[in-house]
């Protein structure tokens, strides 16, 4: 248990926080805790996805019904 707990801790040769690049500042979050933090990321990408295919399926219908308004009131329309 000891050894798990050693292991996900960051590593003490790391430099300072300042002096780091961004993929050891990466390396040195908790193995659990990038896990988390990346399924976070993938769950808000799916979710935006998913919420800009409804609003773009809705705001088509808008425009399709404002055109054929358009169009019945201009004297009809040739479809």
């Amino acid at each position: 248990m000891a050894k798990a707990q050693q292991q996900s801790q960051a590593s003490p040769n790391l430099q300072p926080p300042r002096n780091r690049t961004l993929m050891q500042s990466w390396t040195a979050i908790p193995p659990r805790k990038r896990l988390l933090i990346s399924l976070g990321v993938c769950v808000f990408g799916a979710t935006g996805l998913m919420i800009s295919d409804y609003m773009e399926k809705t705001a088509l219908a808008v425009k399709v019904e404002k055109a054929a308004k358009a169009a019945d009131a201009a004297g009809g329309s040739d479809y």
